[in-house]
């Protein structure tokens, strides 16, 4: 090969280089994004007090992936007074706080840990639970979070702890039993056996087909 043989050569990779480059940066990032609601209308929010029978409680949540392969959680409860104290996300067991990469909303403090039913905290929470618990308040409680796991099926449970003559406020997805088993299927719109989604093992990114051929090119 000559000498401009092998620069026209070089070339042509500098050009098909730069065109991948701009199609990466001119295409749009296309983000997987689910939602899905819980009504204690149609039995899936169990519960007690005003909550369950005034009504309604509803729970809707959005969890959408980040253009660096994060995760977006986002959920809204709603019901009737008295004002949510905290609520608790299902996660996995090794999950850490440090998993959490920045919380918004009507929270306060942040707890990640293993949540005992029974007892004042967590009277009439079905069983055991690890995961996320937000102290939070409003009759209308947004939450929401970037993550590093991506999301799952399980459960969650909220109480009021300033009950105001309504008794104890409490709920939780109909899918949360004693002995519960949250569905191994994968994610979706909607729910799966009253089940919501929420944050499960650690996201690894996928190098993209098109930087990758790339660098096949200087290979």
């Amino acid at each position: 090969m000559t000498q401009r043989e092998g620069h026209v050569k070089w070339h042509r990779l500098m050009v098909s280089a730069a065109l991948l480059v701009v199609a990466v940066v001119v295409l749009p990032y296309q983000a997987t994004a689910y939602s899905g609601v819980l009504l204690s209308t149609d039995s899936g929010i169990m519960g007690t007090g005003n909550w369950i029978e005034v009504g309604p409680a509803t729970l809707e949540w959005n969890v959408t992936e980040n253009p660096d392969h994060t995760w977006h959680y986002s959920y809204t409860f709603t019901h009737p007074a008295g004002e949510t104290s905290h609520f608790i996300i299902e996660t996995s067991d090794n999950f850490m706080a440090g998993d959490v990469l920045g919380a918004s909303g009507d929270i306060g403090e942040m707890e990640v840990g293993t949540h005992t039913a029974g007892g004042g905290a967590n009277l009439t929470m079905p069983e055991d639970v690890y995961g996320i618990k937000f102290e939070t308040e409003g009759l209308s409680t947004h939450i929401e979070f970037d993550c590093t796991r991506l999301p799952m099926w399980g459960d969650f449970y909220a109480k009021d702890g300033q009950a105001g003559g309504y008794g104890l406020n409490s709920a939780w997805n109909a899918g949360f039993t004693a002995d519960d088993s949250d569905p191994e299927l994968p994610v979706q719109d909607g729910s799966i056996d009253n089940h919501i989604l929420v944050p499960d093992t650690h996201y690894s990114p996928v190098e993209s087909a098109t930087w990758g051929a790339i660098k096949a090119m200087y290979r």
